[in-house]
């Protein structure tokens, strides 16, 4: 059964791409541009990868949502953002994943592969 990931991204040229790949290497993908678009898609996502910065708000409050809920979706931060704004960011919601743009594809692509643990700690 192929795992379903849920992509907030609102510059389009990534989320085409990143959709287009995701779904080339045989995932279900759910594109949302905002975040209240995203809170709408999350039930029935394995994986989600959430732009942080966006016009409508951060990928933080969709984690923090995620987190919320109890479910079981693994999540990656994606931000062409640097510096302590971001890594603060990043060690304060926990996310289970982090990718700079340019996004490295291949590390991205093992990251959706690996199993994810058993338990999570909330």
């Amino acid at each position: 059964m192929a795992a379903h990931v849920l992509l907030l991204e609102d510059d389009r040229l990534i989320r085409v791409g990143l959709a287009r790949l995701l779904e080339a290497c045989g995932y279900v993908v759910t594109v949302a541009e905002g975040v209240a678009d995203c809170l709408l898609r999350l039930d029935g996502q394995d994986m989600a990868l959430l732009d942080l910065m966006l016009p409508d708000g951060s990928g933080t409050t969709v984690l923090t949502e995620i987190r919320r809920r109890g479910m079981r979706t693994r999540v990656a931060l994606l931000t062409a953002a640097v510096g302590a704004p971001v890594d603060l960011a990043v060690s304060a919601h926990r996310p289970d994943g982090f990718f700079p743009k340019p996004i490295d594809v291949d590390a991205l692509l093992r990251w959706l592969a690996t199993e994810p643990p058993a338990t999570r700690s909330a």
